[in-house]
Protein backbone atom coordinates (compact mmCIF):
# COMPACT_ATOMS: atom_id res chain seq x y z
CA UNK A 1 0.00 0.00 0.00
CA UNK A 2 1.31 3.38 -0.80
CA UNK A 3 0.13 5.86 1.10
CA UNK A 4 1.74 8.83 -1.45
CA UNK A 5 -0.71 7.09 -4.33
CA UNK A 6 -4.52 8.01 -4.27
CA UNK A 7 -6.16 5.75 -5.72
CA UNK A 8 -3.55 2.54 -4.84
CA UNK A 9 -4.72 -1.22 -6.31
CA UNK A 10 -4.42 -4.35 -5.15
CA UNK A 11 -5.28 -7.25 -7.22
CA UNK A 12 -6.32 -11.14 -6.06
CA UNK A 13 -7.02 -13.76 -8.10
CA UNK A 14 -9.72 -16.24 -6.50
CA UNK A 15 -9.60 -19.76 -6.99
CA UNK A 16 -11.82 -21.33 -5.02
CA UNK A 17 -13.40 -25.30 -5.87
CA UNK A 18 -16.90 -23.99 -3.85
CA UNK A 19 -17.40 -21.80 -6.97
CA UNK A 20 -20.17 -24.09 -8.78
CA UNK A 21 -22.45 -22.79 -11.61
CA UNK A 22 -26.22 -22.52 -10.38
CA UNK A 23 -24.97 -22.17 -7.00
CA UNK A 24 -25.03 -18.99 -4.48
CA UNK A 25 -21.40 -17.60 -3.49
CA UNK A 26 -20.23 -15.09 -1.11
CA UNK A 27 -17.60 -13.25 -2.45
CA UNK A 28 -15.57 -11.63 0.96
CA UNK A 29 -12.66 -8.78 0.81
CA UNK A 30 -11.41 -8.05 3.84
CA UNK A 31 -9.22 -4.89 4.08
CA UNK A 32 -7.64 -2.25 6.76
CA UNK A 33 -8.34 1.61 6.35
CA UNK A 34 -7.64 4.50 8.06
CA UNK A 35 -10.03 6.50 8.07
CA UNK A 36 -12.62 4.42 7.78
CA UNK A 37 -14.79 3.50 4.48
CA UNK A 38 -17.02 6.00 3.56
CA UNK A 39 -18.98 4.00 0.55
CA UNK A 40 -17.84 0.94 -1.29
CA UNK A 41 -18.96 0.06 -5.11
CA UNK A 42 -18.47 -3.37 -6.56
CA UNK A 43 -18.56 -3.35 -10.56
CA UNK A 44 -18.48 -6.81 -12.24
CA UNK A 45 -17.40 -6.94 -15.79
CA UNK A 46 -16.01 -8.67 -18.66
CA UNK A 47 -12.85 -7.81 -20.73
CA UNK A 48 -15.31 -6.41 -23.35
CA UNK A 49 -17.15 -4.10 -20.75
CA UNK A 50 -20.31 -4.51 -22.24
CA UNK A 51 -21.73 -6.42 -19.55
CA UNK A 52 -20.40 -4.00 -16.71
CA UNK A 53 -23.06 -4.05 -13.36
CA UNK A 54 -22.05 -1.91 -10.77
CA UNK A 55 -23.83 -2.44 -7.38
CA UNK A 56 -23.27 0.23 -4.35
CA UNK A 57 -23.41 -1.44 -0.78
CA UNK A 58 -26.57 -1.46 0.67
CA UNK A 59 -28.07 -2.50 -2.83
CA UNK A 60 -29.00 -5.26 -5.16
CA UNK A 61 -29.27 -5.40 -8.68
CA UNK A 62 -30.23 -8.85 -10.99
CA UNK A 63 -28.68 -11.43 -9.10
CA UNK A 64 -26.02 -9.29 -7.06
CA UNK A 65 -26.12 -8.05 -3.60
CA UNK A 66 -24.19 -5.84 -1.82
CA UNK A 67 -23.76 -5.49 1.89
CA UNK A 68 -22.40 -2.45 3.58
CA UNK A 69 -19.17 -2.83 4.61
CA UNK A 70 -18.87 -3.50 8.18
CA UNK A 71 -16.11 -3.26 11.03
CA UNK A 72 -14.85 -6.09 12.17
CA UNK A 73 -11.89 -4.87 14.04
CA UNK A 74 -9.97 -7.45 16.96
CA UNK A 75 -7.82 -6.38 19.45
CA UNK A 76 -4.88 -6.38 17.01
CA UNK A 77 -6.46 -4.96 13.55
CA UNK A 78 -8.33 -2.05 14.71
CA UNK A 79 -9.01 -0.83 11.18
CA UNK A 80 -10.25 -3.98 9.84
CA UNK A 81 -13.32 -3.97 7.48
CA UNK A 82 -15.29 -6.42 5.85
CA UNK A 83 -16.93 -5.99 2.35
CA UNK A 84 -19.22 -8.86 1.11
CA UNK A 85 -20.91 -9.62 -2.32
CA UNK A 86 -23.59 -12.31 -2.82
CA UNK A 87 -23.97 -13.79 -6.17
CA UNK A 88 -27.32 -15.62 -6.25
CA UNK A 89 -27.32 -18.24 -8.90
CA UNK A 90 -23.80 -18.45 -10.60
CA UNK A 91 -23.89 -18.27 -14.16
CA UNK A 92 -20.92 -19.27 -16.09
CA UNK A 93 -19.65 -15.54 -16.88
CA UNK A 94 -19.69 -14.74 -13.01
CA UNK A 95 -16.82 -17.46 -13.25
CA UNK A 96 -14.98 -16.67 -15.94
CA UNK A 97 -11.25 -15.50 -15.99
CA UNK A 98 -12.29 -12.81 -18.46
CA UNK A 99 -14.36 -11.41 -15.55
CA UNK A 100 -13.24 -8.68 -13.06
CA UNK A 101 -15.17 -8.65 -9.97
CA UNK A 102 -13.47 -5.04 -8.69
CA UNK A 103 -14.32 -3.49 -5.31
CA UNK A 104 -13.54 0.12 -4.56
CA UNK A 105 -14.00 1.80 -1.13
CA UNK A 106 -13.56 5.17 -0.76
CA UNK A 107 -13.00 7.04 2.52
CA UNK A 108 -12.43 10.38 3.57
Amino acid sequence: VDPEDERDNTTVTICDTRLCEGEDYDLVVQFDSNPEPSAAEWSIRNNDRRGKTTVREGNRRRTYDAEYVENIKDRWNHDRYEARMKFENIQREDMSKDTEHLLEVTNE
